[in-house]
């Protein structure tokens, strides 16, 4: 082993999904919902629990904004009592819930966003008015939009020991054969600036 491997650190940099939650949002009476509600006005659900927050949907059944006249809009919005420095990083999936036969949806879109308050999250064009009223998704003047969050968070933590593979990637550690061991020599004379990209070549393969 050289001895450098004594001073190799290692930090683990993760985003997990620390908590997933669903929401289902029925529309019914929509094309007399079409007619209340213009371009730029929305229904809203109520307010519901999800992945440990509280979310609430706006649907546009006229679009969001002018330049989503002719779609049907759907948007996530995070709701209650929340500090205004608060930043919720969010995996969503929105996808309409197919009448016909109660299998998987054919149209779903998703994303990530970071959500605060005053801010939202979703698809000004989420399904084209045509689209949709010809489909199998609306069903005697109802349709429904499934939502699933997943709350994301990074973590940083330091690694008390550095694996054997991860050193040998490195090249601070030798298996006994004499090829690897006359590269130890030479390696024993690292620079800082060959240490450093020793390291970048160690995060490019940390991985594998």
């Amino acid at each position: 082993m050289y001895s450098l491997a004594e001073e190799v650190s290692l930090s683990t940099v993760a985003a997990t999904a620390t908590a997933t939650g669903h929401h289902m949002l029925k529309i019914k009476g929509y094309s007399r919902l079409q007619k209340l509600h213009g371009n730029c006005s929305a229904v809203v659900s109520v307010e519901f629990q999800a992945a440990g927050h509280t979310w609430k949907i706006a649907f546009y059944p006229n679009g969001a904004r002018e330049e989503d006249a002719g779609f049907v809009s759907v948007i996530l919005q995070l709701a209650g009592n929340v500090a205004a420095e608060t930043a919720i990083v969010a995996e969503y999936e929105l996808d309409l819930v197919h009448h016909q036969d109660g299998g998987p949806s054919k149209h779903k879109v998703e994303g990530t966003g970071t959500f605060r308050v005053g801010n939202s999250w979703g698809y000004p064009k989420f399904i084209s008015k045509k689209a949709l009223e010809r489909s199998a998704f609306l069903k005697d003047d109802c349709l429904a939009v499934h939502c699933k969050i997943r709350v994301i968070e990074e973590s940083v933590s330091k690694e008390e020991v550095v694996q054997a593979q991860d050193l040998e990637r490195m090249g601070l550690v030798c298996p006994d054969d004499d090829a690897c061991k006359r590269h130890a020599v030479s390696t024993a004379k690292l620079t800082i600036e060959d240490l450093e990209m020793t390291f970048v070549r160690f995060a490019m393969f940390l991985c594998g």
